[in-house]
């Protein structure tokens, strides 16, 4: 299965070509799908620069983490939550798709916009919408 990701995305995503096996080295992980070596980078650039601990000082996020050339540092990015949502927002705020500038609101057409940006496609937008759906009204009732 994993040539298909390979042929798929070569030359997408910053990848290399199909012989670098980046289409599936860089499949989409984490919360907002981190997809393609040019995602990977930007995380990896823009990451933090002091390890994130808890009150008895046991690391939850290491500042060394480098999902571009690592492959257990992006297999995080999977299997860890701190990981999976920093990441995200790493991506959010760095990435250059402006994607603080098209969150105005939970519409359908701000979902589809920011579902085309980070996917490439709106094939997934209708269940991104009823998961934003979700999520906002928790939120929004958490915050009465």
């Amino acid at each position: 299965m994993f040539e298909f990701f390979i042929v798929l995305y070569a030359c997408h995503n910053g990848n290399k070509g199909i012989s670098s096996k980046d289409g599936y080295t860089f499949i989409g992980r984490g919360m907002i799908q981190i997809t393609g070596r040019a995602a990977y980078k930007t995380v990896e650039d823009n990451w933090i620069k002091e390890d994130l601990t808890d009150s008895n000082n046991n690391v939850l996020v290491k500042k060394n983490f480098k999902p571009l050339s690592n492959t257990s540092d992006r297999d995080l990015i999977s299997n860890q939550p701190a990981y999976a949502v920093l990441s995200a927002l790493v991506y959010w705020r760095y990435s250059d798709k402006k994607l603080n500038d098209l969150s105005k609101d939970v519409s359908t057409s701000t979902v589809s916009d920011i579902t085309k940006q980070i996917n490439g496609s709106i094939t997934t937008a209708t269940e991104r919408k009823e998961k934003t759906d979700q999520v906002y009204n928790v939120i929004k009732n958490w915050f009465k």
